[in-house]
């Protein structure tokens, strides 16, 4: 059976959070005690020891003066959030980048910190790049407070973090598979069904479909994501190995298929599932081999995610 498919010490101590600056009195004697400053030679490798332990994990600094609403990005988190200098001057020009669904929480953990109730801010959320793709970071940040404990700035990193999220989601969703499967008695349908949850999951998509070779053709065997009166249209339907649908090019060239607009793709031809689905990019990959040695079987089937 073959199948396819388709994240000083002080006597009195700050509160919580917060970080308050101290002056010395103009013509006051430094203490025996106190350190010298850092001479410039020591001072620059503390700076860059900094700086390569913040590009380590893929970060690097902001400086926001809540006051006067201006803000200072560190050269390096341009290259790193891939965002281009101008397109990024304001606090505004940031938060505008935060995706609509994070930005609830987004403002709501900002204000529980900038009035004293969290020790820090700090929030995985998703932003939007330089070239408009939808990606992961991790922001964190300290208020500074004046003497009436109200935030004045706030200093903290932030990086992009997307390439960790997809590896604890890929792991997340094997983890869900093999817990399926690691049952001691399991239903095919069952895996299938798990599969396309993680697989819409892990690819962040619309929807996710299984075809199971029957006869020749292919018929839908899960999905996950897909309305009735898609559902219905794809329960329905037999597919033929041919380079008009993603299914059937799968199947010919047994490989993973990536169509980025079928629009535009010369050799697609499907119109009714163009304008029932109303899809434009779609995978494809077949896994059947690997699927196929957790059911016994006499038939000749390969199964197609899409």
């Amino acid at each position: 059976m073959d199948r396819a498919a388709v994240r000083t010490k002080n006597k009195a101590k700050p509160s919580a959070g917060s970080v308050k600056g101290t002056k010395r009195l103009k013509g006051a004697k430094r203490s025996k005690r106190e350190p010298c400053s850092e001479p410039p030679e020591d001072a620059l490798a503390s700076a860059e020891r900094y700086a390569l332990a913040l590009e380590s994990i893929n970060e690097n600094l902001y400086d926001w003066d809540i006051v006067n609403d201006t803000v200072y990005f560190a050269p390096g988190l341009f290259k790193i959030l891939g965002i281009k200098p101008e397109q990024m001057r304001t606090p505004k020009d940031w938060t505008d980048r935060i995706h609509p669904g994070d930005q609830p929480l987004f403002k709501y953990t900002l204000a529980e910190h900038l009035k004293g109730n969290t020790p820090r801010f700090s929030m995985e959320l998703r932003y939007r790049d330089g070239a408009g793709n939808w990606r992961w970071a991790r922001q964190a940040g300290i208020a500074v407070r004046g003497p009436d404990g109200r935030a004045l700035r706030m200093v903290g990193a932030a990086g992009d973090i997307t390439e960790a999220k997809s590896i604890d989601d890929a792991m997340t969703a094997s983890a869900d598979l093999l817990k399926v499967m690691s049952r001691s008695t399991f239903e095919l349908q069952t895996v299938l069904d798990t599969l396309v949850t993680s697989a819409t999951r892990l690819c962040d998509s619309d929807a996710a479909l299984i075809f199971r070779r029957e006869n020749g053709h292919y018929r839908l065997a899960a999905q996950h994501g897909l309305n009735r009166e898609k559902h219905d249209f794809m329960r329905d339907r037999e597919i033929s190995p041919a380079r008009t649908t993603l299914v059937g090019r799968t199947a010919l060239e047994r490989r993973i298929v990536h169509i980025p607009d079928v629009a535009a793709d010369p050799d697609y031809h499907w119109p009714e599932a163009s304008t029932t689905g109303n899809f434009r990019a779609m995978l494809g990959e077949s896994f059947g081999d690997s699927l196929a040695d957790t059911r016994a079987s006499s038939g000749d089937e390969r199964y197609f995610a899409v």
